[in-house]
């Protein structure tokens, strides 16, 4: 507490050094250094606020105003070697010259003025100071206390998570990692016993087979076509059950060949948009075929340097339920989707195209390449059927507004009457039946460029024998019959002319010569062969009763064409394509086989075991992972070095400032929400980093890149932090546009830094 002295025993002390004197010192108005001349020293102006008052003391102008520049400089260091003046009882109060015998009582003893002139208020004064400090104490004591306990208890848990992680980085892991490894080479000789043994039985079930004289093609080029029809039939089997079959390249290749190809040791990798061959001849292919063989890998997965690479391409999954059209709701669409291309002049046949490379969702505009087979046991059919399609969609769309196709009084008796609904019903009949031929052929052409890579692959001399095996194995994947395979084995030997100038008008029944209760021979390259074989009479003759029968409009001199609708099965000699019975040649034949493939049911108990120990791996290593963040790679943390942070990791604090709540959470975000509000709010930052000032024991905690201010910077939020009893904040300001300063104390701050500080 200061005292003011009367004017009138006020007593001067003038050192005699300060006469006749030149000072040069900082002015207090513009900061820059300027000289106090003779003239100007104790002329009872204050030139030199800033340094201790150094040109008036002898007047005191330099003191005892608090609008002056220099006022509240009483703790700055002196300059110029003058020596501040250390009141006794107040040790840490230091007063510049200037503010001796000044005529105020600074000390709280009076002793920087003349003896007995101010009273001495050092009981008041120190015993405000002694409770200060003893709170100060009291708090930093509770605080310590707290926060040794808080770091103790993070140091026992820290020691436990370097054990755990050490644990799982050098036992654990390695254990499990080890173990894998040896299922692994476990599974690889199991995969190798298991083709091999596959390879033997399917090689023992082929001598089977062809000791039945079974009908095979004697030619290369023959063994092409039959392959090609074999596969047509198989893509109008399936049609209807892949929900699959727009979507993608694969969709539209034949796969009963490349399981057939498995089957003999031959593989086709489709990768990066080109198809390649391989062949058994090193493990890396034997361990892939084995794969695929057992189900554990996707038939067109792509292989790159023995490992399966199943995820290059994902296929979009499609529910089972939206495969399948309701056919009642189908015939109500009015929609002219079913019109098609009737030019089948343009109909080829191209040994020498590649169609697994460009086959793609085809429009109806795109030429279409057919078989022989497809060409004269579908192609007169398909004419029929497109123009069939086309003409009723043309009277849909002239129809009148009342939806009357004919009227029920007109003359003309050759145009019967028929509703909208007969019409669209035909329409999805005859467009279901063109869309599965189509997809049949589209097989079938894929199956002409897979046998090319064959071709160019194998030695000519084992081609046709490779061939052969091929064929029998792809007729058994692709669910055809023997009378299927007969069929044919008939067509693709009939003197018909197939290039590109034949009528496809000309409606060919192999049934004619089948079905005339007498054996006949065909030439197959140097081979005589009969049809039917021996033994099989009986087979051919079922079939023959059927479709001879119900064969319809199939004369080369028959003007017949499509009916308006009741469309049967055998018009124009296409009859819908079924999967072979149960107890048909092929079907009694491969029982071996079929039952040596569900003997090996016991490798998915070893890739399930395989699969759980790579799931264990990873949850060990994500859980290292986690740990490693939270906890540091050795002595460093996020908690900060000792841990002090710890407790606090799940809390928030708030305070209320004007109207709004302040609320900063720690490795969280930092809010201003309108008071009563408890969501939401404006983002202040995200939790940035924690900074300790070991001068004072301040700890810095940063929150930054909140929401950006109109017209200004990113918001953030800084809590300065020191000691105290209780973990709360104590004040909030705005400084600045925008950053958002906090004040908080906890028993966190009360550390060695700040006792050392506070000279406690």
């Amino acid at each position: 507490m200061k005292k003011y002295l009367p004017l009138s025993i006020i007593v001067f002390v003038v050192p005699l050094n300060a006469l006749a004197e030149v000072i040069s010192c900082t002015s207090g108005f513009t900061n820059r250094q300027v000289e106090v001349g003779e003239d100007q020293i104790n002329d009872g102006y204050c030139d030199c606020p800033l340094d201790g008052g150094r040109d008036e003391l002898e007047t005191g102008a330099c003191s005892g105003s608090s609008s002056w520049a220099g006022a509240g400089l009483e703790n700055r260091e002196s300059h110029e070697g003058l020596d501040n003046y250390a009141c006794p009882r107040q040790p840490n109060l230091l007063l510049p010259p200037s503010r001796i015998h000044d005529g105020i009582c600074d000390c709280c003893d009076g002793s920087d003025e003349t003896a007995n002139i101010c009273e001495d208020f050092c009981g008041v004064i120190l015993a405000k100071e002694r409770a200060e400090r003893d709170e100060l104490v009291r708090k930093f004591n509770q605080g310590s206390s707290k926060r040794i306990a808080a770091v103790q208890k993070f140091q026992r848990i820290y020691r436990k998570k370097r054990v755990e992680i050490e644990m799982i980085r050098k036992e654990q892991i390695p254990a499990l990692e080890s173990a894998m490894g040896k299922k692994k080479q476990l599974v690889i000789e199991k995969k190798e016993e298991f083709l091999t043994n596959h390879l033997k039985s399917v090689k023992d079930i082929l001598e089977n087979v062809f000791r039945h004289n079974v009908i095979i093609p004697s030619s290369v080029e023959n063994m092409t076509e039959f392959l090609a029809a074999v596969c047509q039939i198989h893509g109008e089997i399936t049609h209807d059950n892949l929900p699959e079959k727009s979507k993608g390249n694969n969709a539209h290749v034949c796969k009963p060949i490349i399981l057939a190809g498995m089957d003999l040791g031959i593989l086709w990798v489709f990768a990066g948009g080109e198809t390649k061959i391989r062949v058994d001849d090193d493990s890396v292919v034997r361990s892939d075929i084995a794969d695929r063989l057992l189900g554990g890998v996707d038939l067109f997965s792509e292989v790159s340097n023995g490992k399966i690479n199943t995820d290059t391409k994902e296929k979009e999954w499609v529910d089972p339920e939206d495969a399948f059209v309701d056919k009642e709701d189908d015939y109500f669409h009015n929609d002219n989707e079913h019109r098609m291309d009737t030019d089948f002049d343009d109909y080829n046949y191209d040994t020498n195209a590649n169609p697994i490379n460009d086959i793609s969702k085809k429009e109806d505009t795109v030429v279409m390449k057919l078989s022989k087979f497809a060409r004269i046991m579908r192609g007169p059919f398909l004419k029929q059927a497109k123009g069939m399609i086309n003409d009723m969609n043309s009277i849909l769309e002239n129809s009148s507004a009342d939806d009357k196709i004919f009227d029920d009084n007109d003359d003309d008796v050759s145009s019967p009457s028929l509703d909208p609904m007969a019409f669209q019903m035909n329409i999805n009949n005859l467009s279901r039946k063109v869309e599965r031929i189509e997809y049949g052929n589209e097989l079938g052409m894929s199956a002409v460029a897979l046998l090319q890579l064959l071709e160019e692959a194998k030695n000519s001399d084992k081609l046709y024998h490779d061939l052969a095996n091929l064929a029998v194995m792809t007729v058994y994947h692709a669910l055809l019959s023997l009378p299927d395979v007969i069929e044919i084995f008939t067509v693709i030997h009939a003197d018909i002319d197939a290039d590109l100038d034949a009528d496809l008008d000309i409606c060919y029944s192999p049934y004619t010569k089948l079905c005339n209760g007498a054996a006949f021979d065909f030439t197959s390259g140097d081979q005589i062969v009969t049809v039917p074989p021996e033994g099989l009479e009986k087979i051919v003759g079922d079939r023959c009763l059927t479709r001879s029968i119900n064969a319809h409009g199939c004369s080369n001199n028959d003007n017949t064409s499509l009916p308006l609708s009741n469309i049967p099965d055998g018009i124009f000699n296409y009859f819908e394509s079924k999967s072979r019975p149960d107890g048909d040649f092929y079907t009694q034949s491969f029982k071996v086989y079929q039952d040596t493939r569900l003997q090996n049911s016991i490798f998915e108990s070893f890739m399930d075991s395989i699969s759980t120990t790579q799931h264990q791996i990873k949850e060990l290593k994500s859980k290292l992972d986690e740990t490693v963040k939270e906890f540091g790679k050795k002595n460093d943390s996020k908690y900060g070095p000792s841990g002090e942070l710890y407790e606090f990791r799940d809390e928030c604090w708030d305070i209320l400032a004007g109207k709004y709540i302040y609320e900063v959470c720690l490795f969280g975000d930092a809010r201003q929400r309108d008071n009563g509000a408890k969501k939401g709010g404006t983002n202040l930052g995200k939790w940035k980093s924690i900074s300790i000032d070991k001068e004072t024991g301040t700890r810095e905690l940063k929150w930054t890149n909140g929401a950006k201010c109109y017209n200004g910077p990113k918001r953030s939020a800084t809590v300065f932090l020191t000691c105290g009893a209780e973990t709360k904040m104590v004040s909030a300001h705005e400084p600045n546009i925008c950053e958002y300063v906090f004040t908080m104390e906890s028993h966190i701050g009360c550390d060695d830094f700040f006792k050392l500080a506070q000279n406690l």
